[in-house]
């Protein structure tokens, strides 16, 4: 949940919301939507705390190189 003084207009719990607004559709009809549908919620996504930003998404897609983040430090 994306929270960030004076950020832009995706800036708060909207996208994560849409995610679960998109299951609850198909929950509540009663019918199976043509793909997997799955919602995910990562924190300090662009945060560069450790020189690498998008960690968390990037290692959940399959997109992280692990020896690019294995020796980054705080």
């Amino acid at each position: 949940l994306d929270s960030v003084p004076n950020g832009g207009w995706l800036d708060g719990p909207l996208g994560v919301l849409a995610g679960v607004e998109a299951l609850r559709r198909y929950t509540r009809s009663g019918t199976t939507p043509p793909v997997t549908l799955a919602v995910a919620d990562f924190a300090d996504e662009e945060g560069a705390r450790f020189s690498r930003s998008l960690l968390g998404s990037s290692g959940a897609s399959g997109s992280l190189v692990p020896d690019t983040a294995r020796h980054l430090m705080d």
